[in-house]
């Protein structure tokens, strides 16, 4: 069995890089033999972080820029032929091989439908498709009211989709999608690794923090969500013992979480109590995540590393995802998700953790009770997969 992964953006983003290897392990479990390789948009960054995977790395070692040859004529091909014709990502001669070798294909960006409705991809989907070669979307999420703009009869081109929140999984079905199933995100799955050590830090008694430039481009009001992280941070000073981590989980060119919480370190080092935790890999992080008392994230998969091991979270959050995965673990989003396109008062999101805060027992009895039939779910997925071999 040979079986490609594609739609990887690169391991620099640690929620990517949670879904490689999640992905990995639901294959391994549905065909044991099976060959994986993982083709990736910025090679590099998963020779690094991938180094100790089982899967054969392939691809690019970044996406052709802005003005480039290849992006000029995707832009103008979309114009004029549509986007069914124009595939935003190169397709190379290596990965028109590895598509003939493959016996199964498994798309891991869940995200990449969640933006434009994913335009981008349409040309690829049919390319894949059209080998007649089973083909699965794995982790979607889905604005509903895409699906409605016809996003929905694209995605009929997959044999399957393991939709990752029932407000994804109502609005496909809703749709007339019948090639979808619900299954909680693979990232739940992940194992922690070793926690990076950071002097002076004790997690036990620290809250940690994620800030991301994806959610500081997605605000109304200019600036407010890294004031809302500067009143966040300076309520917890003021009202708490706590010591504050902060978190990168993205550290690619253009996004990287490490430019704004670097700005937060540097405001607030003086106290002592606030500390920038160092790059690492996805299971490092997860295993310092999960023993933090609290965490207030912006990244979707810094969240679940906290979700998955019990930690209360507040999540700022910019798409369905948020919305989906809070309403699905605690019967609602309300209190648990602040829509970062809602941020209006400068301390919404302090307001959120004081709440929280109070709540943390019940929180954590909450996860302890959810997660054991959640991670089942998620696991499930690998059935799925295996029944793929007879389509």
């Amino acid at each position: 069995m040979n079986i490609l992964l594609c739609q990887h953006g690169g391991s620099g983003n640690h929620g990517c890089e949670a879904l490689a290897r999640t992905a990995e392990m639901l294959l391994r479990k549905a065909f044991p033999g099976a060959v994986i390789t993982l083709y990736s948009y910025r090679l590099g960054d998963d020779e690094l972080y991938l180094r100790d995977s089982g899967m054969t790395l392939a691809g690019l070692r970044g996406l052709p820029g802005k003005f480039s040859l290849h992006n000029l004529a995707y832009h103008a091909k979309k114009r004029l032929l549509g986007p069914a014709k124009a595939s935003k990502l190169p397709v190379t001669g290596q990965f028109r091989q590895l598509l003939k070798d493959a016996d199964l294909v498994v798309a891991i960006g869940g995200d990449n439908y969640c933006y434009q409705m994913g335009v981008g991809y349409y040309a690829l989907d049919n390319l894949i498709a059209a080998t007649g070669k089973p083909y699965l979307l794995l982790g979607a999420s889905l604005e509903p009211v895409d699906l409605e703009k016809g996003l929905a009869d694209h995605l009929k081109c997959f044999t399957r989709i393991t939709a990752r929140e029932a407000i994804t999984y109502d609005a496909c079905r809703k749709a007339g999608m019948t090639n979808v199933i619900y299954a909680p995100d693979s990232a739940f799955l992940l194992p922690c690794g070793s926690a990076p050590a950071v002097a002076g830090l004790v997690p036990e008694n620290a809250v940690g923090i994620n800030l991301s430039p994806l959610i500081m481009q997605s605000e109304k009001s200019g600036g407010i969500a890294m004031k809302n992280y500067q009143t966040l941070v300076e309520r917890i000073l003021s009202t708490t013992d706590l010591q504050v981590a902060l978190v990168p989980h993205v550290v690619w060119e253009g996004g990287d979480d490490r430019q704004p919480l670097t700005a937060l370190y540097e405001q607030y080092r003086a106290t002592g109590r606030v500390f920038l935790v160092p790059d690492a890999n996805c299971k490092d992080l997860k295993a310092l995540i999960s023993r933090l008392r609290f965490f207030a994230g912006a990244r979707t998969h810094s969240t679940i590393a906290a979700y998955s091991t019990g930690v209360p979270t507040l999540v700022c959050g910019y798409s369905v995802k948020a919305r989906g995965i809070a309403a699905d673990l605690f019967g609602q989003s309300e209190g648990y998700v602040v829509p970062v396109q809602g941020l209006e008062r400068e301390d919404a999101l302090a307001e959120a953790f004081s709440a929280l805060f109070a709540r943390e027992g019940e929180l954590r009895a909450l996860l302890d009770a959810k997660l054991p039939d959640y991670i089942r779910q998620a696991w499930s997925v690998a059935d799925a997969i295996a029944s793929l071999a007879n389509q």
